[in-house]
């Protein structure tokens, strides 16, 4: 695990800007609800912000900034946090509306 490319400048400071939107399979909102649920809010914004990917060189933040699908943010993110192969895919789809 490593911390923030300096040489990117900071990182975003929250997750949460990027709700919303949609690219390559997996929306904003959906990436969101995959971190908070796997690593906890808290933690899952620490990640997002300071965890730099192993297959991109830079955070989770600077990676959805710099306009990489969220979808690849997030196995990126589960890669790099040796999360089981079971978690990754499926997650951030919220239950059956109601």
């Amino acid at each position: 695990m490593s911390t923030s490319n300096p040489t990117l400048g900071p990182s975003l400071g929250s997750f949460a800007h990027f709700q919303g939107g949609y690219a390559g399979g997996m929306k904003h909102s959906e990436f969101t609800l995959a971190v908070s649920t796997e690593f906890g809010e808290h933690l899952g914004r620490t990640l997002v912000r300071d965890v730099v990917l192993d297959e991109f060189g830079v955070t989770a933040a600077d990676a959805l900034a710099l306009g990489i699908a969220p979808r690849d943010v997030w196995i990126a993110l589960c890669h790099t946090m040796d999360v089981p192969e079971h978690r990754i895919y499926g997650a951030g789809r919220g239950g059956p509306k109601k």
